[in-house]
């Protein structure tokens, strides 16, 4: 794979038969390969590894969503660049790649969606009722992605798609991300005000870096949307033919910075599994998390900690071990 990228960039790169719209991807995919997979995904394992006994439901996800992102552009930097150098495109690549890309898609929007809704963070589970609706808009989401991305392998492939089929496909994606859109909004709100109104600062401060670096990218993907569209409409797509494949590159590298704000927030450590169960105590004098025993789980969870001394529901005081806050 080293030799065909050497054989594929050299003397500029453009050596065989790839065409312009396709070679500036090769670029996307060693960069978002060198910056996501041998960094962020290798740290996150060694630590996933260490804590893998307290790891918690959303940082599972996490890692499901980095180990596909990792094949997935493994896949497609090998096809763009054998491609530039053979000369012949891999249908089967083609289509296990794009089924590749619409799962790394569906699980990091579904990875937004249950920091959203407090999994594993306010809560150690979803409400059933809840678990169903999310899996039911991620499996929706997937299919019609699916058709959608599989409309330029049927094309490469020199066959015809249905296009009333293209416009299903593409009614339902939208119905999906307005969904998809206002949940988050709405449960990253709930989420804001419980945590407020329950003083609970710790975690209402990831929630604040979360929801802000989120808008910041939305408002930044929609200025760059309108600049893009200014220069197609102004016709300088051939102008900037070098420099067109950052529109492309941008998106992959909005994902992984999705991954990595999250990964950032809710890295693994010991504490882990009873992260939902914690609480922060309102008090001048009191100013560290609860985490509850494996015995007080059993319990309901209703020892607390304060300044190293523990109270139960009752209110009578007895002398433990200070744990370690989180």
């Amino acid at each position: 794979m080293a030799l065909l990228m050497l054989k594929g960039f050299w003397n500029g790169g453009i050596l065989m038969v790839i065409s312009v719209d396709r070679y500036s991807l090769i670029y996307q995919c060693i960069l978002a390969y060198l910056l996501h997979f041998f960094t962020l995904s290798l740290v996150w394992i060694i630590f996933v590894i260490r804590y893998r006994s307290d790891l918690m439901g959303l940082q599972h996800v996490i890692t499901v969503s980095m180990i596909v992102a990792l094949i997935e552009n493994t896949l497609w930097c090998f096809d763009y660049v054998n491609y530039n150098v053979v000369g012949q495109v891999s249908d089967a690549t083609n289509i296990v790649g794009v089924l590749l890309t619409t799962a790394k898609l569906t699980i990091i929007r579904t990875c937004i969606l249950l920091v959203s809704l407090g999994y594993s963070i306010t809560v150690p589970n979803l409400e059933y009722n809840t678990t169903l609706g999310v899996i039911a808009l991620t499996m929706v989401y997937f299919i019609a992605t699916a058709i959608t991305e599989y409309v330029w392998v049927i094309r490469t492939m020199g066959l015809e798609f249905p296009v009333a089929l293209q416009i299903f496909a593409f009614i339902v994606l939208l119905l999906c991300n307005i969904v998809y859109v206002a949940w988050v909004a709405i449960s990253l709100y709930k989420q804001y005000r419980s945590l407020s109104s329950g003083k609970q600062t710790k975690k209402l401060d990831m929630y604040f870096k979360f929801i802000l670096s989120l808008c910041l990218f939305f408002v930044f993907s929609v200025i760059l949307f309108f600049i893009q569209s200014g220069l197609v409409i102004a016709d300088k797509q051939d102008d900037l033919w070098q420099l067109w494949w950052i529109w492309d590159a941008y998106w992959e590298f909005g994902y992984f910075f999705v991954v990595l704000l999250m990964a950032v927030l809710w890295w693994p450590n010991e504490n882990n599994n009873r992260y939902a169960y914690s609480v922060q105590i309102d008090s001048e004098e009191m100013g560290t998390f609860a985490l509850p025993s494996s015995e007080d789980e059993d319990d309901g969870g209703n020892t607390l900690e304060v300044n190293g001394d523990q109270k139960n529901s009752t209110g009578t005081h007895y002398d433990s071990e200070e744990q370690e806050p989180l």
